[in-house]
């Protein structure tokens, strides 16, 4: 009786997950999404990203960016990249038109973070799409960190080739939103996976990433312009 009863809570748990879940109009997504921005207009907030890609061969490339805007005052960011090759750690203050940075643990200096290379020298991948279909999606509600939160999903599902290699991409991106009662955005999770065959390498490889993006309200930021070594 005990596990019939069990069986019986989980399934009509099942249902309620499920009957939670509709398809809905972009135009209705758009509108949800845009508007959760506005909240922190004007306000001091921190925004905290994490990323993670896992290449085929099973290597992993971790990113984690903490950036905190003071309302009309400037903006302070924390960078960390680890991946197998390369550790690295950037600091960045923008303030009264200013940037400065560091390095790691290093020295502040004075001036704009240069780009570590041209993209103009690299060459492009040019991917053709050849199928797409888009679907949106209400999700229903959850508590996200004590808080209430409505989630909407977006479902990206493609096919690409590249001319160049004869290689196709069959590309899956799957973007979800946690908006709060207040209609401002908690939390952003975007998962991509790809999976990409070819004539010279007929064996499917995958590759995925998995980006997290968490917003927060802290009216106690206050960011000032760091001490120049002279």
């Amino acid at each position: 009786m005990k596990k019939i009863f069990c069986l019986a809570f989980v399934l009509f748990s099942a249902i309620g997950i499920f009957a939670q879940e509709k398809t809905i109009e972009q135009s209705e997504f758009d509108t949800v999404v845009r508007n959760s921005y506005r909240k922190f207009g004007g306000q001091s907030f921190r925004q905290t990203e994490n990323f993670q890609n896992i290449s085929p061969n099973g290597n992993l490339i971790t990113s984690k960016s903490v950036t905190e805007f003071a309302a009309r005052a400037g903006r302070h960011s924390f960078y960390e990249f680890d991946s197998s090759s390369l550790k690295t750690k950037r600091e960045t203050i923008t303030i009264g038109g200013k940037t400065y940075m560091r390095i790691g643990d290093g020295e502040w200096t004075d001036g704009k973070i240069e780009p570590a290379s041209n993209p103009e020298d690299k060459p492009r991948i040019v991917l053709k799409t050849v199928d797409e279909q888009i679907e949106y999606k209400s999700l229903g509600t959850e508590i996200l960190d004590t808080q209430n939160a409505n989630v909407y999903a977006k479902i990206e599902r493609k096919k690409l080739v590249n001319e160049a290699n004869k290689s196709e991409t069959l590309s899956t991106i799957t973007t979800k939103f946690w908006i709060g009662d207040d209609g401002g955005v908690i939390k952003r999770e975007m998962q991509i996976e790809n999976h990409i065959t070819s004539e010279k390498n007929p064996v499917e490889s995958v590759y995925r990433d998995t980006r997290t993006t968490v917003w927060e309200l802290d009216p106690n930021i206050k960011i000032e312009a760091p001490i120049i070594a002279k």
